[in-house]
């Protein structure tokens, strides 16, 4: 809450007295009001951690500029590779036909890992093996940062990324349109072994 004084009645009668009387004898009148802060839409700590030590696990999803769904399943974790609070995500996407994805959203932080799993592995021909997003918070449930795609544990790729969770269509960010994706293999990137 944000509290204003304003002095309106001598400024308002000092403008007019000024032209006939001066502004002098116009005593001053003090206003005071109060305005309300504009309301604010759920913080990302309530929808990944809930409340304070509560237990919460709820199925939750993202959709990325490749055009990628993710489904995940969203719970409090022990704080394995965050500061303090830590949400574990697992669940799948459909970047690859068969895809397992994993990982986690750091409270303090503000960050989040994600690591998708090729399920079907077929030597990195038509698709990498996984790929990793590496990101931050940048609005209410959005996240940006940057992809690396492995064959094997060698990275063969990598670019930028931005999703959003429990995105309404109107706003899932837009597809990009360049060639190079996460889950592209070896053949579709031109590389050779």
């Amino acid at each position: 809450m944000k509290r204003f004084r304003i002095n309106l009645t001598s400024g308002l009668l000092c403008l007019t007295a000024t032209f006939f009387f001066g502004c002098d004898s116009v005593p001053d009148t003090i206003v005071s009001f109060e305005t309300q802060e504009p309301a604010q839409a759920p913080l990302l700590d309530a929808f990944f951690f809930g409340k304070r030590d509560a237990e919460k696990s709820r199925v939750t999803s993202m959709v990325d500029n490749y055009g990628s769904a993710w489904t995940l399943t969203a719970a409090n974790a022990a704080g394995e590779h965050c500061a303090q609070r830590e949400a574990s995500l697992a669940g799948s996407s459909d970047a690859f036909p068969t895809a397992s994805a994993s990982g986690y959203v750091c409270k303090e932080e503000r960050t989040v890992y994600l690591e998708t799993i090729n399920e079907a592995p077929d030597d990195c021909r038509s698709y990498s093996d996984a790929f990793v997003y590496e990101g931050e918070n940048t609005g209410y449930l959005t996240f940006a940062g940057v992809w690396t795609s492995y064959c094997g544990e060698t990275a063969i790729s990598s670019g930028a990324w931005d999703g959003v969770f429990d995105a309404p269509k109107t706003e899932r960010p837009a597809v990009r349109p360049d060639g190079v994706r996460p889950a592209m293999g070896r053949t579709a990137l031109g590389l050779t072994r």
